[in-house]
């Protein structure tokens, strides 16, 4: 395979097995990469020029894209300095893209923020797999 050292034997393929059957860990990293891709694909097809905002955010802020569902706060903080008010709808179809990506029914729950949509999506989608 590309980029990969030569080993000898068969010793690939069971480092290999090992790495699918192993501990949750490295599938719950790639889940929650997905996620995250799900995420920010989500917030581009709601925003008109999201993927600049988002590329903007990347260079202007502490935020990376590859961060945005591990720190849904921070995203909203940053989005809401950077568009006043215009953030919220931005944000509020957003969110109904997400649970609709990750084939959930969307509720509105009273005191709920950005954030806290974010989190439960995230909990419902890892739940799921």
């Amino acid at each position: 395979m590309l980029g990969e050292q030569p080993v000898k034997g068969n010793r690939r393929i069971k480092e290999n097995s090992r790495r699918t059957r192993g501990s949750n860990s490295s599938f719950s990293n790639e889940a929650k990469r997905r996620f995250n891709d799900l995420l920010v694909e989500s917030f581009i097809e709601s925003a008109d020029f999201g993927e600049v905002i988002i590329r903007f955010l990347e260079l202007n802020t502490p935020l990376k894209r590859s961060e945005i569902a591990d720190k849904p706060e921070l995203f909203a903080e940053e989005l809401e300095s950077l568009l006043g008010d215009g953030a919220k709808v931005i944000e509020e179809r957003m969110i109904h893209n997400l649970y609709a990506k990750i084939g959930s029914k969307f509720t509105e729950i009273d005191g709920y923020t950005f954030p806290d949509y974010v989190k439960d999506a995230k909990e419902k989608y890892l739940k799921h797999l």
